[in-house]
């Protein structure tokens, strides 16, 4: 299905699954994520056609990334407004979900997309979960942006993860990335939200598929308890 710039692939899970998982990332990623799943499969949507550096980032920035100078256009909260106000109705309607507060709804992604993800938590009040691996959590000021924010009320679980090589990173600003994690986890922590954080080896860009793989397997355990 497409929506304006978007493609939306629907990987629609077993029958008994009453979750439904927005992931922004390529479909050929999601399609093998989906293969994988062990457990009952939930339904999966896949959103494609994203400006990343615009889509994604909180606010304007311009950040020297991997020796060149990457400028963000910060226009997460008009993506958000989009996201709730259009892709999210469509695909629900897609889906044949229709006032059936038997689902449960959850956003993941992986980098600047998990970054979103943590962000439309605290922006918006569509999903009882979250999936948050190898977040752009150093994005500046987002943390500190968020200390005196109140989360959605449906929240009920986040997942996050992290490469073990990733803080070590040359960039000042990329190596503070599991302090600002951390400091996010404390931040839902202490407005009781259930978290669970888990180190993967490598760095940022090792095992993207099995990172997100472990995250989704994880959500359905918590969602089965």
């Amino acid at each position: 299905m497409k929506i304006e710039n978007y493609n939306i692939t629907f990987f629609e899970g077993n029958k008994l699954s009453k979750l439904v998982v927005f992931i922004h990332e390529d479909k050929s990623i999601v399609e093998k994520i989906f293969t994988k799943i062990e457990e009952i499969k939930p339904t999966i949507v896949c959103i494609e056609g994203t400006d990343r550096n615009s889509d994604f980032s909180p606010s304007s920035a311009s950040i020297k990334l991997f020796g060149k100078t990457t400028n963000f256009s910060g226009n997460a909260s008009q993506y958000l407004l989009f996201f709730k106000n259009v892709l999210f109705p469509r695909c629900l309607k897609e889906l044949k979900i229709i006032d059936d507060d038997s689902y449960k709804f959850c956003i993941g992604g992986y980098s600047l997309a998990g970054l979103f993800a943590v962000y439309s938590i605290f922006y918006s009040n569509l999903f009882s979960y979250c999936l948050s691996c190898s977040s752009s959590l150093w994005f500046p000021n987002f943390v500190d942006s968020i200390k005196g924010q109140k989360v959605s009320n449906k929240l009920e679980f986040t997942y996050f993860s992290l490469g073990d090589e990733e803080e070590k990173s040359k960039n000042p600003l990329i190596s503070m990335v599991r302090f600002k994690t951390n400091e996010c986890i404390d931040i839902l922590k202490n407005q009781n939200v259930k978290t669970l954080f888990e180190m993967n080896s490598g760095g940022h860009f090792k095992d993207v598929e099995l990172r997100i793989l472990k995250a989704v397997n994880n959500l359905i355990k918590f969602d089965s308890l």
